[in-house]
C-alpha cells in the first residue's frame, strides 16, 4: 500500500517552507538557495551577512503554474521569495507577474525561451536575457536584477 504525506501540492509546498526556515534557525551560518549569475561574473551559492536567514526561489514558467498557492503560503508567513520568469509565462500571467511585485517579492530573469546557455553564442545569450528584461520593464516598470541561468547552465 502505497503512502501519500502530502494531498495537495500547496501542502507540500508548506511542509517544504517550514523545513527551510527550520534549518535556518539551526545553522549559524546563513543558507542561501539560490544560483544567481551574471555573464560576468561566476555563480554565487552563498553570500556571508550577520543576519540568520534563507532565500526561497521559485522558477516561473513551468509545467504546473502554482503561483497564486505560493503566494498565499508566503504571505501567510510573512516571507518574501525571488520568482524567476520565462518570456512565455510573462506573456501569458502579466496580472500574476505585478501581483509578485505588488506583494514585495523580486522578479529574477531565467531567459526569455529557457535556453541552453552554453549552447548559445554571446549575442544570443544577450539577446535572450534583455528581450525578457525589456518585456518585464514595459508591463511592470520593474528592472530585474538578478539571472539564474536554465538548468543550471553556465560555463564560468
Amino acid at each position: 500500500m502505497k503512502k501519500i504525506f502530502f494531498k495537495t501540492r500547496k501542502g507540500l509546498v508548506l511542509y517544504s517552507v517550514m523545513i527551510i526556515i527550520l534549518f535556518a534557525y539551526i545553522f549559524s551560518n546563513d543558507i542561501l538557495i539560490e544560483t544567481g549569475s551574471n555573464i560576468k561574473v561566476k555563480a554565487i551559492y552563498s553570500v556571508d551577512i550577520e543576519d540568520k536567514k534563507i532565500a526561497i526561489s521559485f522558477d516561473e514558467g513551468m509545467e504546473v503554474d502554482e503561483t497564486d498557492e505560493l503566494l498565499e503560503v508566503l504571505d501567510k508567513y510573512n516571507a518574501k521569495a525571488t520568482f524567476f520568469v520565462i518570456g512565455d509565462w510573462v506573456e501569458e500571467n502579466p496580472d500574476k507577474l505585478k501581483k509578485i511585485i505588488q506583494k514585495g517579492h523580486d522578479i529574477g530573469n531565467h531567459t526569455q525561451n529557457h535556453a541552453r546557455m552554453t549552447t548559445l553564442n554571446e549575442n544570443q545569450m544577450k539577446e535572450e536575457i534583455l528581450l525578457l528584461h525589456s518585456k518585464v520593464k514595459e508591463l511592470t516598470g520593474y528592472d530585474m536584477w538578478l539571472f539564474r541561468p536554465p538548468f543550471g547552465d553556465y560555463d564560468g
